[in-house]
């Protein structure tokens, strides 16, 4: 195998391995949020709590799809490499087949960066989200404002 295509091999591993990591500090994030709520939330907060565990899940589902993309992406770049071997000798069907797993490719890469992005920023608003629960927002910020004076 070429050093390109194991470049682009290991780039999906990379890419399979934040999603694992990703996944896992929502499923890390909803599990502790469980833990720790309290039993006398206010309307607000629990609507911020549910929020926090919306945010969290939705994350969590996009990593779901995301791993799903990475999968048929390395799937689609393996069978580049073996059908490329076998057709080898028919010049015109190796170009015919490499330009339809290049739109493929394609495709999955934007998906990709969509469902990627859709994660992070689930999991960070729901991080945020999270501390606007613990944190009692009307009483820290005007101690905040006045330790500057």
């Amino acid at each position: 195998m070429s050093a390109s295509k194991e470049v682009t091999f290991e780039m999906w591993r990379l890419q399979e391995r934040r999603c694992y990591f990703t996944m896992s500090s929502a499923g890390a994030g909803i599990g502790y949020a469980l833990a720790t709520v309290e039993a006398e939330l206010t309307t607000m907060e629990t609507r911020v709590f549910l929020l926090t565990i919306l945010l969290w899940a939705i994350s969590f589902l996009a990593g779901l799809k995301l791993l799903t993309v990475v999968s048929e992406a390395m799937r689609i770049s393996r069978l580049n490499v073996i059908e490329g071997k076998r057709f080898s000798s028919s010049p015109d069907a190796l170009t015919a087949l490499r330009e339809v797993m290049h739109e493929s490719t394609e495709k999955l890469g934007e998906t990709n960066k969509f469902v990627g992005t859709v994660q992070l920023i689930s999991l960070i608003g729901g991080a945020i989200s999270f501390v606007f629960l613990k944190i009692d927002v009307s009483k820290a910020v005007p101690e905040l404002l006045l330790s500057f004076q």
